[in-house]
């Protein structure tokens, strides 16, 4: 943990618990190609499908997955919004800084909400990816909403929008202030 406010803390909220999980990997890898530095965090929360563990990272230049855990904890839902706000509260209480930049990882299936069943992450592949439940049935009152993020495997959930909406709103309050920057890898 740093003594002073960095100038940014870059949260990344992984949800590789899926077919995206090797990803991952690579890209914590690449984070720790630069790392953090005196003026920005880099922390990531990474939820995987291989071993069904969740982790913090605090990425140092040289680190990566082996060398920058910070913190091992059970399965958690990438789905569940309390895991999101957690992560977030955790950083912004550990890792303090003048500006935040969220970034969402994972698959999505676009953010609006009025657009067309054809308009999503396994409609533009070639060969569909192994997402679960996009576009594979018909919605029901038990199906899960197809503007969403952060899809997790093992829960067979994901954050929807409107989830999304109330807890970036619940952090904001809590900041006492918005978010800086929120960025969707996805």
């Amino acid at each position: 943990m740093r003594e002073k406010k960095a100038k940014w803390t870059v949260m990344v909220y992984m949800a590789g618990d899926n077919n995206l999980d090797s990803a991952s990997l690579r890209d914590i890898s690449e984070m720790a190609k630069v790392g953090s530095s005196k003026k920005v965090n880099i922390l990531v929360q990474l939820d995987r499908g291989k071993d069904l563990l969740t982790r913090r990272f605090y990425i140092t230049e040289g680190g990566g997955y082996e060398k920058d855990v910070v913190e091992t904890f059970a399965e958690t839902n990438t789905g569940d919004p309390k895991v999101l706000e957690n992560f977030v509260l955790w950083a912004i209480e550990k890792y303090p800084a003048r500006r935040y930049f969220l970034i969402l990882w994972n698959h999505g299936g676009g953010w609006w909400e009025n657009g067309s069943r054809q308009w999503s992450v396994v409609s533009r592949q070639k060969k569909p990816r192994n997402i679960f439940w996009m576009n594979s049935q018909p919605e029901t009152p038990n199906s899960q909403p197809e503007r969403s993020i952060a899809y997790d495997d093992t829960s067979r959930d994901a954050l929807d929008n409107q989830e999304l909406k109330e807890v970036l709103s619940r952090i904001s309050k809590k900041l006492g202030k918005k978010l800086d920057l929120l960025g969707m890898d996805a």
